[in-house]
C-alpha cells in the first residue's frame, strides 16, 4: 500500500494498494503515474516510452525505450537514411520515414515481431506523418503531384484527399490538435517558412501570428493550449512554445544553440527534443516550466514520445 501526506498537516492525500510484480522498476513508474494522475489530474510519464533514432556504426537504427531512455532496443537498422518514427495510435506499430528502397517511403514495423510494412510508398516524397487523435485518419506530406502538401489518408495508408491546394508553396511538417478539429502546419505560402493552422477539412488557413525568424516543426500538446516549434533567429535554432490562448510566446533553449525537433509528452509539460553540439545529434527532455533539461541518448535525432 502507498500513502502520500502533507509533511506540515499530515493530511493523507493519496492511499492506493499495488499488487506486488516482478519488476520494481515497473511498478515503481506505476505508481509515480498514479500518484501524479490523483494530485494533479494529468497523465504521468513513467510508464510512457520514446521512440527515436540513433546512429553509430554507419548504421542508422529505430530504437524504442522506456521514457528516461533505460530499456533501448532497437527494432529495425540500416545504412540507409530512416527518419521521423511516429506512434500508430494503438501504440503497436511505428511509422517512420525509410530511405531502402528507390525513393523515400512511409514503413510501419510492429514492435512486438519487428514485421515491416509499406505505409506508404507514393512517388516522390513522404513524409511527416501525424495521426489524428479519435479517428482512424493522419495528416502526411506527399509530392506526388510535384508540389510538396498535406493529404488526408486513413491509417491503411490510402489516400483520402488533398488538404492544401491551390498555392505554389511548400506545405510540411503538420500536427493534429487534439480534438481533431485543426491541423497546424509549416508552410513558405507568404514568403517566409512560418507556422498556419487549417481545419481539419483543410479550409480556413491563417497564419499564428509569431513575428520573425524561421519557423519549423509545430507540435500539438495533449492539452491543446501550447504549440512547440523550433525557431532559427540568427546563427542557432531553439525551441519556443506558443500559447494558443493568449499569443504569447516563451523561448525555452539557448537562441544561440541548436534545438530542433521538439515532441510533447503525455502531461503536457515535457518536451522531448533534439541537440545538436559540435555537430553531434543527441536527445534531451525539458521541462517548460522549469526549463531543467537532462540527456536522453548520445548519437541521436527526431524523438518521439507514445500516443498519448
Amino acid at each position: 500500500r502507498v500513502t502520500v501526506q502533507q509533511t506540515d498537516s499530515g493530511e493523507k492525500v493519496y492511499d492506493n494498494a499495488f499488487a506486488i510484480t516482478p519488476d520494481p522498476v515497473r511498478l515503481a513508474h506505476r505508481i509515480s503515474d498514479a500518484i501524479i494522475l490523483a494530485l494533479t489530474g494529468k497523465p504521468g510519464i513513467a510508464e510512457s516510452r520514446i521512440a527515436y533514432v540513433s546512429a553509430s556504426d554507419q548504421q542508422n537504427r529505430i530504437v524504442v525505450s522506456d521514457f528516461d531512455g533505460d530499456n533501448a532496443r532497437p527494432l529495425i537498422s540500416g545504412k540507409f537514411i530512416l527518419n521521423y518514427p511516429r506512434w500508430f495510435p494503438d501504440g503497436k506499430k511505428i511509422v517512420y520515414l525509410s530511405y531502402g528502397k528507390t525513393f523515400p517511403r512511409l514503413e510501419s514495423i510492429s514492435i512486438a515481431d519487428r514485421s515491416v510494412s509499406t505505409f506508404l510508398a507514393e512517388p516522390g516524397l513522404n513524409a511527416c506523418v501525424s495521426f489524428f487523435h479519435k479517428t482512424d485518419r493522419a495528416a502526411v506530406v506527399l509530392s506526388r503531384e510535384g508540389n510538396t502538401d498535406i493529404y488526408l489518408v486513413n491509417l491503411d495508408g490510402k489516400i483520402l484527399k488533398k488538404l492544401t491546394t491551390g498555392t505554389r508553396s511548400i506545405n510540411a511538417s503538420p500536427t493534429v490538435s487534439p480534438d481533431d478539429s485543426r491541423i497546424a502546419f509549416v508552410s513558405d505560402r507568404n514568403g517566409k517558412t512560418q507556422i498556419w493552422t487549417m481545419n481539419s477539412s483543410g479550409f480556413e488557413a491563417r497564419r499564428l501570428p509569431i513575428e520573425g525568424g524561421y519557423l519549423t516543426s509545430p507540435c500539438w500538446s495533449p492539452d491543446g493550449l501550447l504549440l512547440a516549434y523550433s525557431a532559427r533567429r540568427g546563427s542557432g535554432m531553439s525551441l519556443e512554445i506558443y500559447d494558443m490562448k493568449t499569443g504569447k510566446t516563451k523561448t525555452l533553449t539557448d537562441p544561440a544553440g541548436w534545438a530542433e525537433s521538439p515532441w510533447w509528452a503525455p502531461d503536457s509539460r515535457h518536451l522531448l527534443f533534439t541537440r545538436i553540439e559540435n555537430y553531434q545529434p543527441s536527445i534531451w527532455v525539458i521541462d517548460v516550466f522549469s526549463l531543467r533539461m537532462r540527456k536522453i541518448a548520445d548519437s541521436a535525432r527526431s524523438g518521439c514520445w507514445q500516443a498519448y
